[in-house]
């Protein structure tokens, strides 16, 4: 299950709900980085939750607060950033999701009028480069800015 804050199930809250009442051992979450901060953050309970019931991680950045007069659904499909070029807390989130072992088929999810003008070996290097800086626990870029790709 995907939470989706524009949609009925719109916060980990709900989903966790959803997923813990209906006790099927093949069911679990889809953590959408985007859809957790702008659904209400909540680092506490996400520790509670088992790793191996968040089944798909898709991760990206972005600005802090929706910009004035958009709305949701269109920051969503259109702001956001590779880790690293936001204001999101990515790393932040990845350690508690590492804490929980919830780092489970991790990719990115970055709908972005800059990557659709970039080639695909532009948005390879450029992902590829973001990925490894925020899963890598040890990393010298962690928490660096990621640059773009030339």
């Amino acid at each position: 299950m995907e939470f989706i804050p524009v949609f009925g199930i719109p916060d980990l809250r709900s989903a966790w709900d959803v997923i813990r009442g209906a006790d099927a051992a093949n069911s679990g979450i889809v953590f959408d980085l985007w859809h957790y901060m702008r659904g209400g953050r909540d680092d506490a309970l996400l520790a509670t939750i088992p790793g191996e019931r968040i089944t798909g991680v898709q991760l990206c950045d972005a600005d802090a607060e929706v910009p004035d007069g958009m709305s949701l659904a269109y920051d969503g499909l259109n702001n956001r950033k590779a880790p690293g070029e936001g204001d999101f807390p990515v790393s932040e989130i990845v350690d508690v999701l590492r804490a929980i072992g919830g780092l489970n088929s991790v990719g990115l999810e970055v709908f972005s009028p800059d990557f659709d003008a970039m080639s695909a070996e532009e948005v390879g290097v450029k992902t590829r480069g973001a990925l490894d800086a925020v899963l890598a626990p040890d990393s010298p870029a962690r928490g660096v800015r990621v640059p773009t790709a030339r």
